[in-house]
């Protein structure tokens, strides 16, 4: 029997969505200009470097969205959600096309369902909030669980930016579809590591893990992952594998979680910045001539 939720799941990951991402490519556009990103290799680099950065970001928010989206006070709890998401994306420009992608994945969604929970309408998130705290009400309104929002989120900071290159380097398409699919593993611990920094109930995962570096948190009692440094510089040798925790996501989709919101504390999401990306953002946003919006 399919998990319920997994065609929703499905149509958010793709990047045929009309949200407009096909307009931004995630930095890549820039690091080619640079000459970063020269070929399908230093592309990979770049891809991983991204996910374990934004991509941690972004799914952080995506599951926290939509576990929000059914809390009683949930046009309260987006708001602060959206302001998160702000402090968590020190770069101008690429809060600004986090929020235009919002604004775009928001049309879709409104077409899609009539609103995301019965205690949040889309209405209630504003004309232009960002992009993964859409997502993650999405999720919630096709029956999309948390762990499905942030794997869709991870797996969206990937793809866009692999597109976008494929495009601009005339790379092959087997040879860049071959690298999202490599980096399948690193996706799924990504979205994992995502849920476990605010110890979410419904996680599906175990409460310790060995071998991996975390930090206990009183307050919420909960067994806290640190946060993982950026990834190494683009022209360095990738790992093989991005050891962010042992912990394999169980339950992709099984629905929007109950209960979760009361144990949620926003300051424990993943807060991973990366210079190099905010850097590459601002030089784009200055440029007179380019090809995409980001």
């Amino acid at each position: 029997m399919l998990v319920p939720g997994i065609a929703s799941l499905l149509a958010l990951a793709d990047q045929r969505l009309p949200s407009g991402g096909h307009v931004h490519s995630g930095g890549i556009e820039q690091a080619i200009t640079e000459g970063l990103v020269t070929e399908v290799a230093g592309l990979e680099r770049f891809l991983e470097r991204r996910l374990r950065t934004t991509g941690l970001v972004t799914a952080g928010l995506a599951a926290a969205a939509t576990v929000l989206s059914a809390s009683p006070q949930a046009p309260a709890h987006l708001a602060q959600l959206d302001a998160e998401a702000d402090a968590r994306t020190p770069s101008p420009a690429q809060r600004i096309a986090s929020r235009a992608q919002g604004r775009g994945l928001l049309r879709t969604a409104k077409a899609a369902w009539a609103a995301p929970s019965t205690t949040l309408s889309w209405t209630d998130l504003g004309a232009r909030p960002h992009h993964p705290v859409v997502l993650g009400c999405a999720c919630a309104a096709g029956g999309v669980s948390a762990q499905g929002a942030a794997l869709a989120a991870a797996y969206l900071s990937v793809s866009a930016p692999s597109t976008a290159a494929q495009r601009l380097l005339a790379l092959d398409p087997v040879s860049v579809a071959a690298v999202t699919v490599r980096l399948g593993p690193a996706i799924e611990q990504i979205a994992a590591a995502a849920l476990l920094s605010w110890g979410s109930p419904d996680s599906g995962q175990p409460e310790s893990h060995p071998g991996t570096n975390r930090t206990k948190t009183a307050e919420a009692g909960h067994n806290i992952p640190a946060h993982t440094p950026p990834g190494p510089p683009i022209g360095a040798t990738p790992p093989q594998q991005l050891d962010l925790t042992k912990a394999d996501p169980a339950a992709v989709s099984t629905g929007p979680d109950q209960g979760a919101a009361d144990v949620l504390d926003l300051a424990l999401l993943p807060d991973d910045s990366d210079p190099l990306l905010d850097l590459l953002a601002e030089r784009h946003a200055a440029r007179e001539e380019r090809l995409f919006a980001s």
